[in-house]
């Protein structure tokens, strides 16, 4: 596909969706910085969780609910912060396929720092889950901690994931490397 070549359907797909992610994006991570400290309010003002006494803490431990909240409200940030950072490579990576050049030099760099991303978003991910999680179910305890371990199986698939995306970020390097060769016999 050369840079006088049209584009396929499915890279413009792909562009409309990724042009999407990116808005969501971008509301997901202001409202989480504007919103999340009011969760807090109206969690404690609806006091819908278990075993909580908003008085004393959980479990006679005052400490312990901000603990968790603040666990959860710094980790959904990042999470969010890293999502929007993963889009906005992939979007450098479309706009590159989409003018034709695949096999740039500068998408194998792009390609590793998505999956870096992934990487990094998995636990992420999980220590959000597991301080909403917490805070719910309303402290820690051997029952409590083995639901919490239902999230392990989603940061084990992230991590993979993230890893079968470096191996493509190798393939790629590799085939920019036959392209230099090629463009360079031609």
């Amino acid at each position: 596909m050369g840079p006088n070549q049209p584009i396929t359907g499915f890279v413009k797909f792909m562009s409309v969706v990724v042009d999407i992610i990116w808005v969501i994006s971008i509301i997901s991570l202001i409202s989480g910085v504007l919103f999340m400290p009011a969760g807090w309010f109206l969690f404690r003002s609806a006091d819908i969780c278990m075993d909580f006494n908003f008085d004393h803490g959980l479990h006679g431990l005052p400490f312990i609910a901000p603990l968790f909240i603040g666990m959860a409200y710094i980790t959904n940030i990042l999470a969010s912060g890293i999502i929007l950072w993963i889009v906005h490579h992939f979007r450098l990576l479309i706009k590159k396929v989409k003018s034709g050049e695949p096999f740039h030099e500068r998408n194998p760099r792009l390609i590793r720092k998505i999956a870096i991303g992934v990487l990094v978003w998995g636990p992420i991910r999980m220590m959000s889950f597991a301080g909403w999680g917490l805070f719910m179910l309303g402290g820690i305890d051997f029952p409590r901690l083995a639901m919490m371990s239902h999230f392990t199986p989603l940061t084990l698939e992230l991590i993979f994931i993230g890893l079968g995306i470096l191996l493509i970020a190798q393939v790629f390097e590799y085939g920019c490397k036959l392209q230099a060769e090629q463009d360079l016999t031609v």
